[in-house]
Parts: structure tokens; C-alpha cells; sequence
């Protein structure tokens, strides 16, 4: 896999993310892809193990269907405009789906890239206004209906996508506060 296939593709999502087709085109690629690129650049630091190419194509690639869901052209399609071989497709989509299968599937158990990107993306919604967006975009919804879906997804996140103890440690803190944001309160404040 070449760095400059993934490096390609960052540029082509960062265009398809700002099409008004794409729900979430004013914040997504700034406010989420970006912070998930910033963590899997650290933990590749962590996991020296880990092939870069593959981490970094995965970043890109982990939200394409989601990106081009109101779009007529495939992931696949993109991918290969990009310079990816069948191959290389063939296997991100692989290791795609086994990062997409973490409610059902253990991902500590999992490749290491698969790691490094299930727990950036899980970090990431707990940086920047993540959490906000979310009351932002769904204004019909009741306020306790917007913290029972954050709490919802924090755990999940927490419990099947941060699987890296390094992200636990540092993002312990983070999680602690969003989960009082969202009433999970402790029985005392001061003492």
C-alpha cells in the first residue's frame, strides 16, 4: 500500500465531506476526520508494529459509505480513482468491516491497525464539540432523549471501541466529565 494513495484519498474526502449532499458537511472533516487522523498519527508512535500506509488509508476509508451515501459512486469506485489496486480495496474493506463488526466482536483481539483506528474514532468524539453537533443536528429530539443517546454512544465507545489502554488512560478524564454532562452525577460534588 502506498502513503501516497492514502494521502490522495485525504484530499478527495475532504472534498466529498463539504458536498451539500453529505448531512454533516460543516463540521465532519474538520471537527472529526482531522482529530481522528491526529490520534492515529500518536499511536502509530505507541505501536511502532503497525503499517502506517494501511492506518492512515484507514482513516480516510472508514466513513466513505457513510460520506457518499447520498452520492451515485461507490467507496470502491473513489478508491480506485485515487490509486488503490483491487487488492489493497479488497483489504481495507476487510479491515474496515472488523472495525464495523465492534459491537459484535472483541477489537483488542483484532489487528493492531484495526486498534489504533477503533480507538481513535472513539476518542475523537470526545474532543472538540462532538457531542454538541450532535444536540445541534437533532433539534427535535428532548434534551433527555439527546443525553440518553450520549451516554448510549460514550458507552459503547468506551466499553467496544477504545480498546487501547494507552487511549483509556489519557482520555479518562474526557469520558468522566461527558458522562456528568449527560447526568450521570455523582452523589457529592465538593467533598
Amino acid at each position: 500500500m502506498d502513503i501516497q494513495n492514502a494521502a490522495n484519498l485525504k484530499k478527495r474526502v475532504e472534498q466529498l465531506c463539504t458536498d451539500e449532499r453529505f448531512a454533516h458537511n460543516k463540521w465532519y472533516f474538520k471537527y472529526h476526520l482531522e482529530f481522528v487522523e491526529k490520534l492515529v498519527h500518536e499511536l502509530c508512535e505507541f505501536h511502532p508494529e503497525a503499517k502506517k500506509e494501511v492506518v492512515e488509508s484507514l482513516i480516510w476509508f472508514h466513513d466513505l459509505e457513510k460520506i457518499l451515501k447520498d452520492q451515485d459512486i461507490s467507496p470502491e469506485t473513489i478508491m480506485a480513482e485515487v490509486g488503490f489496486g483491487k487488492g489493497e480495496i479488497d483489504e481495507l474493506n476487510r479491515l474496515n468491516k472488523v472495525e464495523g463488526s465492534h459491537r459484535e466482536v472483541d477489537l483488542s483481539t483484532q489487528e493492531i491497525e484495526v486498534q489504533i483506528l477503533s480507538s481513535a474514532v472513539g476518542a475523537a468524539h470526545l474532543l472538540g464539540p462532538f457531542y454538541a453537533i450532535y444536540w445541534y443536528e437533532n433539534p427535535q429530539k428532548t434534551i433527555e432523549e439527546l443525553m440518553s443517546g450520549n451516554r448510549e454512544k460514550l458507552k459503547r465507545d468506551w466499553e467496544r471501541k477504545m480498546v487501547l489502554p494507552e487511549v483509556k488512560k489519557a482520555f479518562l478524564e474526557r469520558k468522566n466529565v461527558t458522562t456528568e454532562q449527560n447526568m450521570v452525577l455523582p452523589d457529592k460534588f465538593i467533598i
